[in-house]
């Protein structure tokens, strides 16, 4: 259906970091199919990060749980909303909901590494980037993501506080 299409296209809009040709490409699939649950939450993940409004794309991730409460990208992506909110909490409760759902979903592995570190709980952080590095379903630039960030987390380690002393 073409309502398919643009969900589609704004899919990989997205994935690109083309977010404004993905928002027009959802909201395209929106007026073809205006219950179409994957256009809904990704379009509201992109309103929150393009600043078009924070209460209508937490509206629209959170309609999209209500009408499918089994699918883990649908709390992902709220996650992901209210990380960039800086709701850490809120958007932790989020990506261990998707996480009971799929457990190996490695975006919200390794968004919870991003809440947990930006939550100062570096043991936790460090957990799941590891977790990332032994997933067989993990992809390639996921796995680069989360050595980096096991990298930046080891380098704040060792960076002197008062007195001289290494943390």
């Amino acid at each position: 259906e073409e309502f398919m299409f643009f969900r589609l296209l704004g899919e990989a809009c997205m994935g690109a970091g083309r977010n404004r040709d993905a928002i027009q490409a959802l909201q395209h699939s929106l007026q073809l199919h205006p219950r179409n649950r994957d256009s809904l939450s990704m379009l509201g993940l992109l309103y929150v990060l393009e600043g078009e409004g924070a209460e209508v794309g937490l509206s629209l991730c959170q309609k999209a749980i209500a009408m499918d409460e089994a699918e883990p990208d649908h709390f992902f992506r709220l996650a992901s909303a209210l990380f960039h909110l800086g709701n850490l909490n809120e958007a932790l409760a989020s990506v261990r909901s998707a996480l009971r759902i799929k457990k190996n979903h490695d975006q919200a592995v390794l968004l919870r590494g991003r809440i947990y570190e930006r939550l100062g709980l570096t043991h936790q952080a460090r957990q799941s980037y590891q977790r990332i590095m032994i997933m067989k379903t993990a992809s390639d630039s996921r796995k680069k993501l989360a050595r980096v960030r096991l990298k930046k987390l080891a380098v704040k380690e060792t960076i002197p506080v008062s007195g001289g002393k290494e943390r």
